[in-house]
């Protein structure tokens, strides 16, 4: 049985059939059968839905959805949306963009996509052929054939990556976050509760911050951790390091462009480009992401459960934004140029302010003095 259970009423489904005015398919003649997607947990009436010829029963699920679905060219794609079009349903045309989009970003890597059947088999092979999944019902001579797909998204933000880089880098951030455990809390670690793969990780760790002079044990015990000079000036080149992304790319969590030269910022509904902009200026954004987040106190509820730290799944959420952070080329260098100036000029203003708040708050603390 798939993951994804979506029922509506019948054994098979002869209510959505009549719902959308097909008609029956028959043994008496050559017709047509029925492909629908749905995206992870959509409702089944949200999915979306079109003809296929019967031809495609014995072509290979990639086939079928490269061929009749996922157009090749944008030819291909505007004469599916004018058959589309012909349909009742007036979201078809809207939700074939929405699987092209998907499929863009599964060719760019920064997206993972699952195939399941609803009510059957989870994670299908793609080169399997389409009638060894299709659903059907028979009703005296009337035929219902039907290929209920459903797609099980994931966003990759570590695509741009390799996965010896990752490692590498996870198990850093892990490092970092140690040590700020340790100084922020003073924390003793209880590590009863590790799993004991991660258990091992969690003293290798603590072991290198131990050689490398950055911790202490106190008492000879440990658990119970201390940082050390060496690591308290670390710490400080962290947090101005952190200090600098937030100042400096901030700005740039919500851009709205209106038109082409009406550049609005922190508007609620513009576009987070921070990963693009950092990546513009050769910083790496998975480092300025963690520490900022770090230093925000984010990542804190990590304490309370280490087993977390050494799941990539808090990786994961904290920088899946990047893959949907639009990139520079998408945007256009003309209008990217104009942002990365006008959100130059805001942080300036804001430091301009900031100084000045500082400056008059140290005249009033010398005015109390007199």
């Amino acid at each position: 049985m798939s993951q994804y259970h979506k029922t509506l009423k019948d054994d098979f489904e002869k209510a959505f059939y009549a719902s959308l005015g097909f008609p029956p398919l028959s043994d008496d003649f050559k017709t047509e059968l029925i492909i629908r997607i749905t995206i992870n947990d959509m409702n089944l009436l949200d999915g979306f839905y079109m003809m296929l010829p019967i031809e495609a029963e014995f072509l290979s699920i990639e086939q079928v959805l490269n061929r009749y679905v996922i157009c090749q060219t944008p030819e291909q794609r505007l004469k599916l949306k004018t058959k589309l079009s012909e349909y009742d349903n007036p979201d078809l045309v809207d939700f074939l963009d929405i699987l092209t989009n998907i499929y863009a970003k599964r060719d760019s890597g920064s997206l993972i996509v699952r195939y399941h059947i609803n009510n059957g088999e989870s994670n299908i092979q793609l080169t399997e052929p389409l009638y060894l999944y299709e659903q059907v019902y028979a009703e005296e001579n009337k035929i219902y054939k039907l290929l209920d797909l459903v797609l099980e998204t994931q966003y990759n933000p570590f695509y741009m990556i390799t996965e010896k880089v990752k490692k590498s880098l996870l198990n850093e951030f892990r490092q970092i976050f140690i040590l700020y455990a340790i100084d922020r809390y003073n924390h003793i670690f209880n590590t009863d509760l590790l799993k004991p793969k991660n258990k091992r990780k969690f003293n290798r760790i603590i072991a290198k911050l131990l050689s490398e002079n950055l911790i202490q044990k106190s008492n000879d015990d440990q658990q119970n951790l201390s940082i050390s000079y060496k690591g308290n000036e670390l710490l400080e080149q962290i947090i101005n390091e952190a200090e600098h992304y937030i100042e400096n790319y901030d700005i740039f969590g919500d851009v709205y462009v209106k038109g082409t030269d009406n550049i609005l910022f922190n508007t609620g509904y513009g576009d987070n480009l921070i990963p693009t902009v950092l990546l513009h200026d050769g910083i790496d954004p998975y480092r300025a992401i963690f520490l900022s987040a770090l230093y925000l106190g984010n990542l804190d509820e990590i304490v309370f459960d280490l087993n977390n730290l050494f799941s990539d799944g808090v990786f994961t959420s904290l920088f899946e934004f990047i893959c949907y952070s639009p990139k520079e080329e998408e945007i256009g260098s003309d209008i990217f140029s104009k942002i990365l100036i006008k959100g130059k000029e805001k942080v300036y203003e804001n430091y301009l302010l900031a100084e000045k708040a500082k400056f008059i708050d140290r005249i009033n603390r010398q005015i109390n003095q007199i």
